[in-house]
């Protein structure tokens, strides 16, 4: 997993969004990509977030801790972001 999360913050700092969102996120266990996703800065969390397939980004959000629902929402919907 260290590798993928190595491979997503490279991507998200040269703006690769179309390599990022063409990743085999379907070849990732749910609990992996949601431990990666949450052990993200907030900054790349959200923009990961919104760049994963509707379905992953569903059943990753649908895993979470409750409280890493709401501060996903809560970084989702802030401005600064």
């Amino acid at each position: 997993m260290e590798e993928l999360r190595e491979q997503i913050s490279n991507l998200i700092n040269q703006q690769l969004w179309n390599q990022l969102r063409q990743l085999a996120w379907d070849d990732y266990l749910i609990p992996d990509v949601a431990s990666l996703l949450i052990g993200l800065n907030k900054a790349d969390r959200v923009i990961l977030f919104r760049l994963l397939p509707r379905p992953v980004a569903t059943a990753v959000f649908s895993y979470l801790e409750k409280e890493d629902r709401n501060a996903l929402l809560k970084d989702l919907t802030n401005e600064e972001t």
